[in-house]
Protein backbone atom coordinates (compact mmCIF):
# COMPACT_ATOMS: atom_id res chain seq x y z
CA UNK A 1 0.00 0.00 0.00
CA UNK A 2 1.45 3.35 -1.04
CA UNK A 3 1.01 6.42 1.10
CA UNK A 4 1.18 9.58 -0.94
CA UNK A 5 -0.09 13.14 -0.60
CA UNK A 6 -3.21 12.44 -2.65
CA UNK A 7 -4.36 9.82 -0.12
CA UNK A 8 -3.20 11.55 3.05
CA UNK A 9 -6.11 12.29 5.37
CA UNK A 10 -4.19 14.98 7.25
CA UNK A 11 -4.47 17.32 4.29
CA UNK A 12 -8.29 17.30 4.20
CA UNK A 13 -9.29 15.99 7.63
CA UNK A 14 -8.55 18.08 10.70
CA UNK A 15 -6.41 16.38 13.33
CA UNK A 16 -8.33 15.96 16.56
CA UNK A 17 -7.30 15.29 20.16
CA UNK A 18 -7.19 11.55 20.63
CA UNK A 19 -5.54 8.63 22.37
CA UNK A 20 -2.99 6.66 20.36
CA UNK A 21 -1.57 3.28 21.35
CA UNK A 22 1.74 2.09 19.91
CA UNK A 23 1.67 -1.61 20.82
CA UNK A 24 5.42 -2.03 20.32
CA UNK A 25 6.34 1.41 21.65
CA UNK A 26 8.49 3.80 19.69
CA UNK A 27 11.86 2.86 18.25
CA UNK A 28 14.46 3.21 20.98
CA UNK A 29 11.71 3.74 23.57
CA UNK A 30 9.74 0.47 23.74
CA UNK A 31 7.99 1.40 27.00
CA UNK A 32 6.48 4.57 25.50
CA UNK A 33 3.26 3.04 24.20
CA UNK A 34 0.30 5.21 25.16
CA UNK A 35 -0.02 8.79 24.01
CA UNK A 36 -2.46 11.63 23.63
CA UNK A 37 -2.25 13.67 20.43
CA UNK A 38 -2.86 17.35 21.15
CA UNK A 39 -3.49 19.17 17.85
CA UNK A 40 -1.61 22.39 17.22
CA UNK A 41 -0.56 22.53 20.89
CA UNK A 42 2.78 24.01 19.86
CA UNK A 43 1.60 26.28 17.05
CA UNK A 44 0.09 26.02 13.60
CA UNK A 45 0.71 22.55 12.12
CA UNK A 46 2.84 21.49 15.12
CA UNK A 47 1.15 18.96 17.37
CA UNK A 48 2.20 17.47 20.68
CA UNK A 49 2.27 13.72 21.26
CA UNK A 50 2.20 13.43 25.06
CA UNK A 51 3.33 10.12 26.57
CA UNK A 52 1.01 8.69 29.23
CA UNK A 53 3.49 5.99 30.31
CA UNK A 54 6.22 8.34 31.53
CA UNK A 55 5.74 11.77 33.05
CA UNK A 56 7.38 14.68 31.31
CA UNK A 57 7.71 13.03 27.88
CA UNK A 58 6.17 14.83 24.92
CA UNK A 59 7.18 14.90 21.27
CA UNK A 60 6.53 17.56 18.70
CA UNK A 61 5.02 16.01 15.57
CA UNK A 62 3.80 17.31 12.23
CA UNK A 63 2.18 16.28 8.99
CA UNK A 64 5.06 15.29 6.67
CA UNK A 65 3.06 16.27 3.59
CA UNK A 66 3.18 19.91 4.73
CA UNK A 67 6.94 19.69 5.25
CA UNK A 68 7.58 17.85 2.01
CA UNK A 69 4.60 17.71 -0.39
CA UNK A 70 6.16 14.90 -2.45
CA UNK A 71 6.65 12.61 0.60
CA UNK A 72 5.68 9.06 -0.36
CA UNK A 73 6.36 5.54 0.92
CA UNK A 74 5.04 1.99 0.95
CA UNK A 75 3.39 0.31 3.92
CA UNK A 76 4.20 -3.39 4.07
CA UNK A 77 1.36 -5.89 4.34
CA UNK A 78 2.40 -6.90 7.87
CA UNK A 79 2.33 -3.27 9.07
CA UNK A 80 -1.03 -2.61 7.41
CA UNK A 81 -2.44 -5.80 8.94
CA UNK A 82 -1.08 -4.98 12.42
CA UNK A 83 -2.75 -1.58 12.27
CA UNK A 84 -5.95 -2.88 10.69
CA UNK A 85 -5.54 -0.61 7.68
CA UNK A 86 -7.35 -1.55 4.49
CA UNK A 87 -7.47 1.87 2.83
CA UNK A 88 -4.69 4.50 2.62
CA UNK A 89 -7.32 7.10 3.63
CA UNK A 90 -7.53 5.45 7.08
CA UNK A 91 -3.92 6.40 7.89
CA UNK A 92 -2.80 9.46 9.80
CA UNK A 93 0.89 10.01 9.09
CA UNK A 94 3.05 12.09 11.45
CA UNK A 95 6.78 12.70 11.78
CA UNK A 96 8.72 13.60 14.91
CA UNK A 97 10.28 17.05 15.02
CA UNK A 98 13.47 17.99 16.85
CA UNK A 99 14.14 21.55 17.97
CA UNK A 100 17.82 22.42 18.27
CA UNK A 101 19.14 25.54 19.96
CA UNK A 102 22.66 25.78 18.56
CA UNK A 103 22.49 26.35 15.69
CA UNK A 104 18.77 27.13 15.89
CA UNK A 105 16.80 24.82 13.61
CA UNK A 106 13.88 22.42 13.48
CA UNK A 107 14.33 19.08 11.76
CA UNK A 108 11.92 16.27 10.91
CA UNK A 109 12.57 12.54 10.99
CA UNK A 110 11.24 11.54 7.56
CA UNK A 111 12.83 8.07 7.86
CA UNK A 112 10.74 7.08 10.91
CA UNK A 113 7.12 8.11 10.25
CA UNK A 114 4.41 7.39 12.81
CA UNK A 115 1.32 5.75 11.32
CA UNK A 116 -2.02 5.84 13.11
CA UNK A 117 -5.21 4.06 12.13
CA UNK A 118 -7.74 6.92 12.20
CA UNK A 119 -10.57 4.56 13.12
CA UNK A 120 -8.94 2.63 15.98
CA UNK A 121 -6.15 4.84 17.32
CA UNK A 122 -3.58 2.05 16.90
CA UNK A 123 -0.16 3.31 15.91
CA UNK A 124 3.17 2.02 14.69
CA UNK A 125 6.49 3.61 13.83
CA UNK A 126 8.10 2.55 10.57
CA UNK A 127 11.72 2.72 9.48
CA UNK A 128 11.94 3.54 5.79
CA UNK A 129 14.82 2.22 3.74
CA UNK A 130 15.12 5.23 1.49
CA UNK A 131 18.07 7.34 0.49
CA UNK A 132 15.63 10.08 -0.54
CA UNK A 133 14.72 11.07 3.04
CA UNK A 134 16.66 11.95 6.18
CA UNK A 135 16.25 11.66 9.95
CA UNK A 136 17.22 15.34 10.08
CA UNK A 137 15.34 17.01 7.22
CA UNK A 138 15.52 20.74 7.87
CA UNK A 139 12.10 22.30 8.40
CA UNK A 140 13.24 25.68 9.70
CA UNK A 141 16.61 27.24 10.40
Amino acid sequence: MTIDPAAAPTIDVPIRRRAIAFESGLIGCPTWRNFVLEPEAAGAHIHTLRCLDEDGIALYVADPFIIRPDYEFEIGDSDAEALGITDPGDVLVLVVLTVRADPPEITANLIGPLLVNNRTGRGRQLVLTSDTYSTRAVVSA
